[in-house]
């Protein structure tokens, strides 16, 4: 039994208790003991939004951790292979996301991974996702939680590398694939994952958690087209 419910029964016998020893009492003891409930009620309610908030930041946390681990293996596999692949849209693991299937991109440089844990977010809610246990058992998209960008450089930055992928593009969640984001294009965060917020990895390294309204900003105003792998 957890701690909050330790208080509630202890807080319930206490009442009850009282009760018990004025029993003789008037209609005032009964209706102490009514607000005695709404107190525990309340103080309930107050408890388990605290944790849940306390959780939330936990798991945003985490996903932001993840999200700058893929992003130093990812540009420490590309210094060993000849330059930049995220300033590279034509290079060897920018094609394996661009044939829709991102988990082949990741595997491209999990010997950097120290584990598939790393690209999977803790908020996921989707029962049909799951981490794999390892990379030998990483096979589908169902294992991955985080889009690829497929274009920019360091002097695009609103071109995420990484990102959550519970995303809906006017208003239509997205699926696995490639999608092409115009800037025309109404893009905002799904109420799955981190609640209608949503973290992206920026281009010098740095993970922020983005509203709708400020990603919306970043995926789509200046460029004429920019494509996200989905997972």
């Amino acid at each position: 039994m957890g701690p909050l419910a330790l208080l509630m029964l202890k807080m319930w016998a206490d009442s009850s208790m009282y009760l018990v020893r004025n029993h003789s009492g008037t209609a005032f003891t009964r209706l102490e003991l009514l607000c005695r409930v709404a107190a525990i009620i309340v103080l309930a309610a107050t408890l388990i939004g605290g944790l849940g908030r306390v959780r939330e930041r936990g798991r945003r946390i985490q996903c932001t951790d993840n999200l700058k681990q893929l992003g130093i293996a990812s540009t420490s596999w590309a210094l060993e292979n000849e330059g930049s692949f995220l300033s590279q849209p034509n290079d060897r693991l920018k094609l394996l996301a661009a044939d829709g299937l991102v988990f082949n991109y990741f595997l491209g440089f999990s010997n950097r991974l120290s584990t598939p844990k790393i690209l999977f977010c803790p908020a996921e809610s989707n029962p049909a996702r799951s981490p794999a246990g390892d990379f030998t058992s990483l096979t589908n998209d169902n294992q991955v939680s985080y889009f690829v960008g497929l274009g920019g450089n360091e002097s695009a930055p609103q071109m995420f590398p990484y990102g959550d992928h519970y995303l809906s593009i006017n208003g239509v969640a997205a699926t696995q694939g490639i999608h092409v984001l115009r800037t025309n294009d109404v893009v905002a965060w799904t109420r799955d994952g981190h609640h209608g917020q949503g973290n992206v990895l920026l281009w010098d390294g740095s993970a922020q958690q983005y509203s709708s309204s400020s990603l919306n900003r970043g995926l789509t105003a200046g460029w004429a087209t920019n494509s996200l792998a989905f997972p």
